[in-house]
């Protein structure tokens, strides 16, 4: 697995009922290290659609954007456009877009300026070529990994960019803040740092303010989302700007910022978890709502902690719960059906996941079966309180798990298995012989 490889963002509400309709997949997984034949490291992406008698009967085909995935960052969906179906955001932060003169498309190539495109879900719409915006990084040169995080929700497309530079400050990162009307942007993004008003803290040299990011109500303006950004990597040095290595390095902080849509200075609060070396808070984030708050958890999977925050409206955000585990415990969370998945993918000989009530009762601990799968890697929650559990490592090819946490198999999915096709072709001319196909390698290691 290469180290660009991400922990999922899984952003889905924590009540069974959804009034958005799905619309084409109820899942996508990502391969972002497949190679397509005679075109290596394009990476793939997986839509899989449940059958009418829903899981874990699956039927999956490979989904293609306007240029080459590459879907090394995470993914997010929601409904951006407000068609009632969910769209997918997928960010590829070491793709380049550009366009040559009197050329009608974007091209993309190697680069670490990075890019992302919105797949436009719809009525009908088919998981083979779906129509696409692609939002390249909006300063070339930048070598910031645009798209190493992404958020959604209506309107609103939410961007990170960690390792962007700020002057005498490398890799303190910066979030883009886009506004859609329908399909369309309406206008350049906002560009969000630790140094922006209203934002609180400093950026620092090394911070990487948006490694992780979420799009939520949590509290602000009825309507409004609020932005939640990870930067797992800011030192703990107290206030003003400070050197590199001062302090607690590495200790980690996450920023609740509302009200980001309007105009004038942000309102935001900083979260703080353990402060100890290498604790990297923020380094996961999700977001859900429940009977009535909504919550916020953020992991340290350098100690292995993860903290539940309440938020309801018009207040600050309150925590309510700690868990704590092992092996990298928090590297992914997804908030959805009342509980808190989180995945340790070094837990144990072949990763862990733990499912924890929100009111705190009794945790599901779901332990990986095959040594070296790093199950755990990503998860995220399907229709019918199902748990997809990315295992990138299972195998030749990786493998995604579903999981039913009322008991029962689970069900196992990767490439070549006769329900997930194996990465195809993209060559032009006569059709390729059947064994000339591409090679997943980190099937599930990210999934929304």
């Amino acid at each position: 697995m290469t180290a660009a490889l991400l922990s999922v963002l899984m952003v889905v509400p924590a009540q069974v009922d959804r009034p958005i309709r799905r619309c084409a997949p109820e899942i996508v997984v990502a391969d972002p290290s497949g190679q397509e034949y005679r075109s290596p490291g394009v990476g793939s992406l997986y839509a899989l659609k449940f059958d009418e008698y829903g899981p874990p009967r699956v039927r999956a085909a490979l989904t293609r954007g306007q240029v080459p995935v590459t879907p090394e960052g995470p993914l997010a969906r929601a409904d951006i456009d407000g068609d009632g179906c969910e769209d997918l955001v997928v960010g590829s932060p070491h793709v380049d877009a550009f366009r040559q003169p009197g050329a009608p498309a974007i091209g993309a190539g190697p680069g670490d300026d990075g890019l992302v495109q919105i797949l436009w879900g719809g009525p009908g719409d088919s998981p083979g070529v779906r129509d696409t915006t692609v939002l390249p990084a909006p300063e070339a040169g930048r070598r910031g990994h645009f798209g190493w995080s992404v958020a959604a929700a209506k309107g609103l497309v939410a961007v990170g960019a960690p390792h962007e530079d700020a002057p005498g400050a490398a890799d303190s990162g910066a979030v883009y803040l886009f506004r859609l009307s329908g399909r369309e942007v309406r206008d350049a993004p906002r560009r969000i740092t630790q140094d922006s008003p209203g934002v609180p803290g400093n950026g620092e040299a090394g911070d990487a303010f948006g490694w992780s990011l979420a799009l939520a109500e949590l509290g602000g303006l009825t309507g409004v989302p609020e932005l939640v950004v990870g930067a797992p990597y800011e030192d703990d040095d107290g206030a003003g700007r400070q050197q590199d290595g001062q302090g607690v390095p590495h200790a980690g902080a996450v920023t609740l910022l509302a009200d980001v849509t309007t105009a004038g200075p942000t309102r935001g609060w900083r979260l703080s978890g353990p402060s100890a070396p290498g604790a990297r808070y923020g380094y996961a984030l999700a977001t859900g709502e429940g009977d009535g708050p909504a919550y916020l958890a953020a992991s340290a999977p350098g100690v292995d902690a993860v903290d539940l925050y309440e938020v309801t409206p018009g207040g600050e955000p309150r925590p309510v719960l700690q868990w704590r585990g092992t092996g990298a415990f928090g590297f992914s969370l997804a908030l959805g059906y009342g509980r808190l998945a989180v995945g340790a993918p070094y837990g144990g000989t072949a990763g862990t996941v733990t499912a924890l009530p929100l009111d705190g009762g009794p945790a599901t601990t779901l332990p990986g079966s095959g040594a070296g799968d790093r199950f755990g890697w990503a998860v995220a929650w399907a229709d019918d309180g199902w748990l997809l559990v990315g295992a990138p490592d299972r195998g030749t090819t990786g493998a995604v798990a579903l999981v039913p946490l009322g008991g029962g198999e689970r069900i196992w999915l990767a490439p070549g298995d006769g329900f997930v096709p194996s990465p195809p072709s993209v060559g032009t001319g006569p059709r390729f012989k059947a064994n000339e196909h591409g090679v997943a390698l980190d099937f599930g290691a990210s999934m929304g």
